[in-house]
């Protein structure tokens, strides 16, 4: 029985980057964790614009099973995009239901500030 703490089948690389010159775009690399099974089915790597704490949108992306390193990216139509409070969750999950929530976090979520 393994009694160890749960190992995410995916890790994001980098922070991530944010790029506030037009709008708010934002790239994550994300990687399957080394020792993990591979995964089935689809992926759905999630982009959440905060502004603080407060949840503005999202951007979801549908992959297949992520087997090497792999570059996402998401782009928000903000007009004061500068404004330093907002930043972007990033999550990679199983599946998302018909309320955009997760049903399996596959790995832990990033902030991109």
């Amino acid at each position: 029985m393994n009694t160890g703490p749960k190992v995410e089948p995916y890790t994001f690389i980098s922070d991530g980057v944010l790029d506030r010159s037009s709008g708010i775009g934002a790239k994550v690399e994300v990687a399957p964790t080394p020792g993990t099974e591979p995964r089935q089915g689809k992926q759905v790597i999630v982009f959440q614009l905060m502004n603080d704490t407060t949840p503005v949108s999202i951007f979801a992306i549908e992959a297949d099973p992520i087997s090497t390193a792999k570059e996402f990216a998401a782009f928000f139509d903000v007009e004061d995009a500068a404004q330093l409070s907002y930043t972007v969750k990033v999550f990679v999950l199983d599946q998302l239901d018909q309320e955009l929530t997760a049903s399996v976090s596959l790995a832990v979520p990033t902030l991109l500030k």
